[in-house]
């Protein structure tokens, strides 16, 4: 599908890289990554870090790697050093000289990990989130906005007039969102099963997979060069805190952080301003959170979610 234009791109990239690899050792530990599954709390992260006085934080900067990413993932992608910084080395070279330290958030480098530590020397923060509450707030995203999240699902959802209009206007050739969510290969145990599996499920086993993927890769990477912010700790100022000082950034006041974290960043009452009290995991009927345990409890143990019982009410975002 985007396989021509992805191997001009590379092709261009890389005939210009090889030449200036020796510099690469001039931006060691001068940059930094943030990166998670989609609807962990990245952006929020992002938003913050940028208000930083020494460093700058972009969100998503183009080109933002979806077609690499997933080719990468699925063992297509040819040089994925040359793709990486091709992509990379333009933006940080354009916002370096005027700032002590670049940063951006980009989900799709989670692919990346291994490499990116291999090349820039960079920091890494890997944000987490309880992975019922991304489920659900993933469906939302998905009914309410884009209407985009796996679109091979024989289920299209209960979408919303603004999510049918966004899906109209984007064919499905073009949408690079969709392409850069990874599938599963064939040995994954739900390879056979995924044309028949529900959305839910679908985006159950995203999440699993793509923590399971940054938590596996990270262990390749020096204890000292990458922090864990976890967005359903009870103290999310504290964990922000952390991932500030760990970076090395000034500026950033504990206040600052909580009246940020107290706004909910692009939730979507932050993106359209609704009001509506969105469905949560708790509104999951128990078939639901029966195929959310059984395709992700394994990574939700993994990252030390517990297993609470639904008793309050609680929306999502």
């Amino acid at each position: 599908m985007f396989a021509e234009t992805l191997r001009r791109r590379v092709k261009s990239w890389g005939a210009g890289l090889r030449a200036r690899r020796p510099s690469l050792r001039s931006l060691y530990d001068k940059c930094f990554f943030v990166f998670g599954c989609a609807r962990s709390g990245t952006t929020s992260l992002c938003r913050i870090l940028d208000k930083a006085e020494n460093a700058v934080c972009l969100v998503e900067p183009n080109p933002n790697l979806n077609e690499e990413s997933r080719k990468f993932l699925d063992g297509e992608l040819p040089s994925p050093r040359e793709a990486l910084l091709g992509a990379l080395l333009p933006r940080i070279r354009e916002h370096l000289p005027s700032h002590q330290r670049y940063g951006e958030k980009n989900n799709t480098l989670a692919a990346f990990i291994r490499e990116l530590h291999e090349l820039l020397r960079p920091r890494l923060i890997w944000v987490t989130r309880d992975g019922r509450d991304v489920v659900a707030s993933l469906h939302n995203w998905h009914n309410r906005l884009f209407g985009n999240f796996y679109r091979e699902c024989k289920d299209p959802g209960d979408l919303s007039e603004a999510a049918k209009a966004c899906l109209a206007q984007l064919p499905l050739e073009a949408d690079t969102s969709n392409y850069s969510r990874p599938r599963p290969r064939p040995g994954d145990p739900y390879y056979e099963r995924w044309p028949d599996m529900s959305r839910h499920e679908m985006l159950c086993w995203y999440w699993a997979y793509i923590n399971r993927y940054a938590h596996q890769r990270l262990l390749d990477v020096p204890a000292d060069r990458w922090l864990r912010v976890d967005y359903s700790a009870a103290d999310r100022v504290e964990e922000v805190a952390q991932a500030v000082d760990f970076l090395g950034l000034k500026g950033i006041s504990r206040d600052t952080i909580q009246g940020m974290l107290d706004h909910r960043i692009n939730s979507l009452a932050d993106r359209t301003g609704t009001t509506d009290r969105l469905p949560g995991w708790r509104d999951w009927s128990d078939r639901e959170m029966d195929q959310f345990w059984e395709i992700a409890g394994d990574t939700m143990t993994l990252l030390g979610y517990g297993r609470p019982k639904r008793t309050e009410a609680q929306g999502g975002t």
